[in-house]
């Protein structure tokens, strides 16, 4: 057995965060089943006496798309879904990773989210809320986007654009702060004036995306907007995750250090990358007692379904009528 997952069933025990949610979006075809892998990883790391509220959001323009099998999983298992506004209302249409930030501006009866991107897995109970006892917001620092903190003339061209006072937020801030915006864990309250996170991130998101000849938005602009909020908020409420939070997977056969509790797979469609990572046996044994997908090959018959049945193409097709092209599918 993999050094993850024993440490990972000797850390189930705590107390059960009741005011804390996790929640992930739903897009139909290969994201279906990435969040059936998600929600069986939290499942499997946290008892249901310990296991906080679980929403999960669908876009507008996706929900007669997602499989009945998979939204039936997830509400026999105590998720909430909810359908998301369209994406129309806030922001790019086209742009399909607003949906995170359209999710994160929902409202929910707690105190305290974990955001989720569909391709992540957690494999170590965490806990959010130790980390949010002193801060309102914490995500890992990204160095490695055509955004990162180094690129000051990119910020500087951005805060220019905006009307934003850059000589305040370098001051407060020291370098622009960046990050990846796969797992971030917030608190509901206020964060700027009367706006809760996810509205601030949305309208901030909304904001830059207005602005002409702004190059290299797609696809970061998620995480562009999530670092110029981040740059009017007091440094000490800010938490930096280091990558146990959000351990990147990019090769086939990656080994998965024993600190990692969530993993960001990146797998696409095609899930042979996270499978080779975790392991077939610790994963046929994390799908075990999950029907109807409790063994590996009706897992992969779900992979295979969902990719092939339907096919979001706007992650990676550039906008040719638009001011710039995506470079990629995913952060």
């Amino acid at each position: 057995m993999r050094n993850w997952l024993r440490a990972a069933r000797l850390n189930r025990s705590g107390r059960r965060p009741r005011d804390l949610a996790l929640i992930w979006v739903i897009d139909a075809g290969k994201f279906e089943w990435q969040a059936v892998l998600l929600l069986i990883s939290i499942l499997e790391r946290f008892a249901p006496e310990e296991r906080p509220a679980l929403h999960a959001y669908l876009p507008a323009d996706a929900a007669d798309a997602v499989s009945p099998d998979v939204l039936d999983f997830h509400r026999r298992n105590g998720v909430t879904v909810q359908v998301l506004p369209p994406m129309a209302d806030a922001l790019d249409p086209d742009y399909r990773h607003g949906h995170k930030i359209l999710a994160c501006a929902m409202p929910r009866r707690v105190d305290a989210t974990m955001f989720l991107d569909t391709d992540t897995v957690i494999l170590r109970r965490c806990d959010p809320l130790s980390v949010l006892e002193k801060v309102d917001l914490a995500a890992m620092p990204s160095h490695h986007t055509p955004w990162a903190p180094h690129q000051s003339a990119r910020w500087r061209d951005l805060y220019r654009q905006a009307g934003w006072d850059w000589d305040a937020a370098a001051l407060l801030q020291g370098a622009h702060p960046h990050f990846n915006a796969g797992v971030i864990l917030f608190r509901e309250g206020p964060i700027i004036g009367r706006r809760r996170f996810g509205e601030a991130w949305r309208d901030t998101a909304r904001q830059i995306d207005a602005l002409d000849g702004l190059e290299e938005r797609r696809p970061w602009l998620d995480q562009i907007a999530l670092g110029a909020l981040a740059a009017q908020l007091d440094p000490d409420r800010i938490a930096p995750l280091d990558a146990g939070w959000n351990y990147p997977i990019t090769q086939v056969d990656e080994e998965i250090p024993v600190t990692a509790r969530i993993i960001h797979h990146h797998s696409g469609s095609r899930p042979l990358r996270l499978i080779r990572a975790i392991g077939h046996v610790p994963l046929t044994q994390m799908l075990r007692g999950h029907p109807p997908y409790e063994d590996i090959e009706k897992f992969r018959g779900l992979v295979e379904e969902s990719f092939t049945r339907f096919h979001v193409p706007a992650y990676k097709a550039e906008r040719r009528h638009g001011r710039i092209a995506r470079r990629g599918e995913a952060e």
